[in-house]
């Protein structure tokens, strides 16, 4: 992981203090497709502490900013954070949002409150891809979705936007909200996206790329399954 500028600071987890890379195989894949790009619009759906915004923000060379989405409250007050000590408050714009099928409300539930449980009791706002991107008037290029569970939702809510990303990198879990990896490679699919296994993405060696239907899928927890739209 030599080749990739790490040069943001992180308020977190000795792992970054080290000048180690988290997810390795995932991180060069990302860093590459924002270099390649001449002004990319890159979405980190599901945040948390601000890891691949941070990185995209610093690897990003064009005027688009980089989108953050996170709705737990405590991850996004240090996602601000790590936003302020990087100065990079200009070319991030973060969002306390959770992103589901439907406007509404919901809390954070489950383990260390990543999971999101629709209630209009709850102090988080919800609504959909399409929405947000409208709102936002923007067409992104490239996703990053982990969401403990709720990654079938969002994928439903982003009826009119799938058919013109170019990359969505998914992490899986296994049915938390309902849906199982078959039932996200179909939505994905159903926006014309080719879909493959991004393999062993927290290993420095990971990273292959591997048609979906040649992959082994027993397991279907904690995969990456990656979308390409092939003419880009």
């Amino acid at each position: 992981m030599a080749m990739i500028d790490r040069s943001p600071k992180f308020y977190y987890y000795y792992i970054y203090l080290n000048d180690h890379a988290y997810e390795p195989a995932l991180t060069k894949k990302i860093h590459d497709l924002i270099t390649e790009k001449e002004n990319p619009v890159f979405v980190d759906i599901g945040a948390h502490l601000g890891y691949y915004s941070l990185l995209s923000a610093s690897w990003h060379k064009g005027s688009n900013p980089v989108f953050a989405i996170e709705p737990n409250p405590d991850f996004f007050t240090t996602l601000i954070e790590n936003i302020a000590i990087n100065h990079l408050e200009h070319k991030i714009k973060p969002f306390q949002l959770a992103l589901s099928n439907k406007t509404g409300k919901a809390k954070m539930t489950g383990w260390d409150s990543r999971v999101m449980n629709e209630d209009e009791t709850g102090n988080v706002i919800t609504t959909t891809f399409d929405l947000f991107c409208q709102k936002e008037g923007i067409e992104p290029d490239i996703l990053k979705i982990d969401v403990h569970g709720a990654e079938g939702k969002i994928l439903d809510g982003m009826q009119l936007t799938l058919k013109k990303v170019s990359h969505i990198f998914c992490e899986t879990h296994h049915e938390i909200l309902g849906f199982n990896v078959n039932d996200l490679i179909k939505k994905m699919t159903s926006g014309g996206l080719k879909v493959y296994l991004f393999t062993e993405h927290r290993k420095l060696d990971g990273g292959k790329i591997i048609p979906i239907e040649e992959a082994n899928l027993a397991n279907h927890d904690d995969l990456i399954i990656y979308g390409k739209r092939e003419n880009r």
